[in-house]
């Protein structure tokens, strides 16, 4: 017989991979299709702009995510979409397609927050505050929260906050590894050369340094923008 711990577990798994699935393909099709119109067709032929989900998966990526999934804090990615910076010729253009995704990563965590204000109300502020702050998204804390809403809203609006969790997270982590592939980019003189600065050990740490240090503060500062955003756009359409 299962207990509510293992219930738990096994919903958050599911929630998380379903919200997993869309979470990796929406902002790889679009920095794609972004690198496409900037010109560079590398992605488009490795099947990026695909919205086949299976396209994106990252099978460690998606263990990790899986496994994670029991230690309280889960994260996954998904696979990193191939382009060829020496395709694109002009600088402005090169930074559009580098962050493109994390910039989708971010609006669309905004625009889940909005949608779920439109079903629980502008009091989902608070708590999507408190759950993504404290990394604790629970559907049991939701459906408490709300106990006058159906069953499957709880679990479509559950759905949405794992997204969300999902989206700031892998805004935050491209930020920091998408500066440092644009900064080696602006530096190299030739593919070869920004190929082997890529794996040197001194471009392999840094990363992880900054990440160390910078990624929860980054974080906490793009969860508390998204909050007041979207309690402002709450308040500006009626919600």
């Amino acid at each position: 017989m299962l207990n509510i711990k293992i219930t738990e577990f096994l919903i958050k798994c599911i929630s998380f991979l379903i919200a997993y699935s869309w979470v990796i393909t929406i902002p790889n099709v679009i920095q794609a299709w972004v690198a496409y119109w900037a010109g560079d067709d590398t992605a488009e032929r490795f099947g990026f702009t695909s919205f086949n989900p299976l396209n994106h998966v990252d099978f460690f990526g998606l263990i990790m995510l899986v496994i994670s999934c029991g230690f309280g804090s889960p994260l996954g990615w998904g696979r990193s979409v191939y382009i060829d910076p020496f395709n694109i010729h002009s600088r402005w253009k090169l930074f559009l397609v580098s962050f493109v995704d994390v910039l989708t990563h971010i609006f669309l965590a905004l625009i889940l927050l909005v949608v779920l204000e439109s079903v629980f109300g502008l009091s989902i502020v608070g708590l999507f505050h408190y759950m993504i702050i404290g990394r604790n998204v629970s559907h049991l804390l939701l459906a408490q929260s709300f106990p006058l809403v159906g069953s499957l809203l709880i679990v479509c609006g559950f759905i949405m906050f794992v997204a969300i969790y999902l989206h700031l997270l892998l805004g935050i982590l491209y930020a920091i590894l998408n500066s440092r592939d644009f900064y080696l980019i602006c530096k190299a003189t030739d593919p070869m050369d920004y190929a082997i600065n890529r794996i040197k050990p001194s471009n392999l740490f840094i990363p992880l340094i900054l990440l160390f240090l910078f990624a929860e503060p980054l974080r906490l500062f793009v969860v508390k923008c998204i909050a007041y955003a979207g309690f402002f756009i709450g308040l500006f359409l009626g919600l």
